[in-house]
């Protein structure tokens, strides 16, 4: 890692050693605050610690600067070369592993300025800049860490948004404190090719200090920041405020979901130098995303891992395994190829009565779920069958009732009645033949026939059965003119026979 710091940095500085770019007065980068994507960083510096392998930030951060380039007659401004500026900086950052970090981001400008003898264009590209940070250090509460800003000419030409030759911004981080509240001191250094505006403005190799702190007013959704920044020219240093900027600010960053992070930040200049607004308003939008958390495992001395070991015990018997449940049966089932639905045992009834017994309701119900979950059964036919006991027009009129006492259930428990009918066929369909017992139960049965089917492979439409099912008939309360408030319900009641003299249906 360090080889790959030190190879970053001597490329930097062949590039701009021997090399010769012809520059214009205002090819030279005024910013101040260069925003950092770090993480855990304040707002110009990533700090000490880029956090755990594979933390990721990245998005876009927003600046208002008033007045960052203003021409001065020794203590009188005479106008402002750049008067107001909008920086929009894209970027991202991720710690590629444990202690080490890295940076990419791409300022937009938009911006606008008032001396005629040296217009700016509106819009402006800025530089390139690589971010690379080493941790070499961290003792729990102090954390030392070193780090480059890579800068390469990318900018518009002569709209003080870059140079014309790389640039690189080396810097030696602390940061010291406890995790809810940490101090930052950054010593950092700007290394170029000496630049000039024309006027009296001349940079050139820089030295800059950043002291910040930072705390959690919400562990994990509320950081507060504060930060001051200062940088100074080596050419005249210390004795030219255009040259020696100072600035302060604060602001909040919150995350009202653990991906998404807002910053919002005000600044000041305390003096005159270049790069320095009053005021400096910041606005960042970045998503993050935080590596899962892995707990380190306990690391157990050899001599305690091995001590007072009992001896082993005696194995228990294993348990025997539970029996696997048995599945339900299955009562009624779709019979595709014969048009019916098939079940499994007998509707059941009262002795010679159309009255069911619960314990035929399972096997109705599954017949219910069959027609809810299949609408392609457009009509279906519920069909009452007697033995031969007894006269021939009781038996037929006894099926034709046990069948509709079914048709009545399947209706009441949601069936659509567009979609079913019933029928009684008496003694005229038998199964079985002669009069054993078992023949005459076979015989004595409902059955469940499908009359009609929508066809979908020929394009015909499933209707929604339930949208367009009609109220009960025989539920349906009563219009207001009746005398009687309670609901018909048509039902067929013939008076039962005297034992043995009409029939024996069971």
């Amino acid at each position: 890692m360090r080889r790959l710091l030190l190879l970053l940095t001597a490329a930097s500085l062949l590039a701009i050693a021997p090399v010769s770019a012809q520059a214009d007065e205002g090819d030279m980068d005024i910013q101040l605050l260069r925003p950092s994507f770090a993480p855990w960083g304040l707002l110009s510096t990533p700090g000490a610690r880029p956090g755990r392998q594979w933390t990721v930030r990245a998005g876009m951060i927003l600046q208002y600067e008033r007045a960052p380039l203003v021409v001065i007659n020794q203590t009188d401004e005479i106008a402002k070369v750049v008067s107001d500026r909008v920086r929009f900086d894209l970027g991202g950052y991720v710690t590629m592993f444990e202690g080490f970090g890295l940076g990419v981001s791409i300022p937009l400008y938009a911006q606008s300025g008032n001396f005629l003898d040296f217009p700016v264009p509106g819009f402006a590209l800025g530089d390139l800049r690589l971010d690379v940070s080493y941790k070499l250090m961290d003792i729990g509460y102090l954390a030392v860490a070193v780090r480059s800003d890579f800068h390469f000419p990318t900018s518009t030409k002569n709209a003080f948004a870059g140079e014309r030759l790389p640039r690189i911004a080396p810097a030696v981080v602390a940061e010291f404190g406890v995790p809810r509240i940490s101090g930052v001191f950054e010593l950092n250094g700007m290394i170029r090719q000496r630049v000039s505006s024309g006027f009296d403005l001349h940079l050139g190799v820089e030295f800059g200090i950043v002291l910040g702190v930072k705390g959690w007013a919400v562990r994990d959704k509320l950081l507060l920041m504060a930060e001051l920044q200062s940088r100074a020219s080596t050419l005249r240093f210390l004795s030219s405020k255009s040259e020696n900027p100072v600035e302060l600010r604060a602001g909040v960053r919150f995350f009202p979901i653990e991906q998404l992070g807002v910053d919002i930040a005000i600044g000041a200049g305390l003096n005159a130098g270049y790069g320095t607004s009053l005021p400096r308003i910041l606005l960042g939008v970045t998503y993050r995303r935080l590596p899962p958390f892995v707990e380190e495992p306990e690391i157990i001395p050899e001599e305690e891992m091995f001590a007072d070991i009992p001896e082993d015990p005696e194995p228990e018997p294993e348990p025997e395994p539970e029996p696997e449940p048995e599945p339900e049966p299955v009562l009624a089932e779709l019979v595709e190829g014969e048009d019916r639905i098939q079940i499994k045992e007998p509707i059941q009834f009262e002795f010679n009565s159309d009255v069911l017994l619960e314990s035929s309701y399972p096997i109705l119900d599954e017949v219910l779920g069959i027609m809810k979950d299949r609408g392609d059964i457009a009509y279906l036919l519920v069909e009452g069958h007697a033995s031969f006991e007894g006269k021939v027009d009781y038996n037929w009129d006894l099926s034709n009732r046990r069948a509709a006492s079914v048709f009545r259930y399947l209706v009441e428990a949601g069936v659509n009645i567009k979609r079913i009918s019933h029928r009684g066929m008496g003694e005229a369909d038998p199964t079985a033949g002669g009069d054993a017992e078992a023949a005459l139960e076979e015989n004595r049965r409902v059955e469940f026939r499908i009359l009609h089917w929508i066809d979908v492979a020929k394009g015909e439409i499933i209707p929604d059965w339930e949208a367009n099912k009609p109220p009960v008939p025989w539920q349906m309360a009563e219009p207001e003119d009746s005398e009687e408030g309670a609901p018909i319900v048509p039902d067929v009641v013939i008076d039962q026979p005297d034992e043995g003299s009409e029939g024996d249906q069971r």
